[in-house]
C-alpha cells in the first residue's frame, strides 16, 4: 500500500509498504507548500529552517491523510486507523550545524574617525559579497542581512563589527533537489568598530 501523510506539506511513501507485526520503517518523501500570502505561515517556515540551520531539533508532526490499496481495495478499518494516525518525528540535520557561508570578500570598507575617540570609529561598506551553500533543493531570494565580523591579527580578534540590517541582492549559480549554491552581494550599514582593550598592541 502507499501512505500519505499532511495536508499542509503533503508527503507519501515513494514505494509500496508492507506492514508487519512489530516495528516498521516509513520512508517518506513530499514537498512544501508555497505561503506566500500567509505571514504566520512564513514565520513558522522561518524559524524551521533557521532551526535547521542551527542543528537544533524542530518538533515535527505527520499526521495519515490516505492509502492506495493493490486493486483498489477498500478496508475501512485500516484507511480510519492510518486517517487516526498521528507520528512525532524529530526533524534535526543529520550533519549538526550548517554553516551556510562559504566565504565573505569585502572589497572596500570606509572607516570615520572622530578626533575626541580616535579609537572608537564607525564603520561601512557597500561593496560586500558572500558565497553560499545551502542543503536545499529550492529557489530562494535574500533581500536583508545582519552581519556581525571579527578582525583578527595575530590570531587573536582584537576588532568587532555588529551591523544591522542592510539590503542584499542573491544570485542562484547552481540548484538541484538536495544543494544549492549562490552569490549574495550585501551593504554594510554605518556602525561602530568595536575595538578591545588590548587595541595599543595591535594599532
Amino acid at each position: 500500500m502507499l501512505i500519505r501523510s499532511s495536508r499542509h506539506s503533503p508527503a507519501q511513501t515513494t514505494s509500496s509498504v508492507n506492514l508487519t507485526a512489530g516495528v516498521n520503517y516509513i520512508h517518506l518523501v513530499g514537498r512544501l507548500l508555497p505561503y506566500t500570502d500567509n505571514p504566520a505561515a512564513l514565520a513558522q517556515l522561518s524559524t524551521l529552517f533557521s532551526s535547521y540551520l542551527n542543528g537544533d531539533t524542530i518538533p515535527v508532526q505527520a499526521r495519515g491523510l490516505s492509502i492506495d490499496l493493490p486493486g483498489d481495495e477498500n478496508i475501512s478499518w485500516l484507511t480510519a486507523g492510518i486517517q487516526a494516525l498521528t507520528l512525532n518525528v524529530p526533524l534535526r540535520s543529520p550533519t549538526g550545524r550548517i554553516a551556510p557561508i562559504k566565504g565573505i570578500t569585502i572589497e572596500q570598507l570606509s572607516l570615520q574617525f572622530d578626533p575626541a575617540t580616535p579609537y572608537a570609529p564607525t564603520a561601512n561598506s557597500s561593496a560586500v559579497s558572500a558565497s553560499f551553500g545551502l542543503p536545499f533543493g529550492f529557489s530562494l531570494n535574500i533581500v536583508q542581512l545582519q552581519n556581525s565580523f571579527g578582525i583578527v591579527d595575530n590570531r587573536t580578534v582584537v576588532a568587532g563589527l555588529s551591523s544591522p540590517y542592510g539590503q542584499s541582492q542573491t544570485t542562484i549559480l547552481s540548484r538541484n533537489a538536495g544543494y544549492t549554491l549562490g552569490d549574495i552581494t550585501l551593504d554594510l550599514p554605518r556602525a561602530p568598530l568595536e575595538i578591545g582593550p588590548s587595541y595599543e598592541n595591535h594599532l
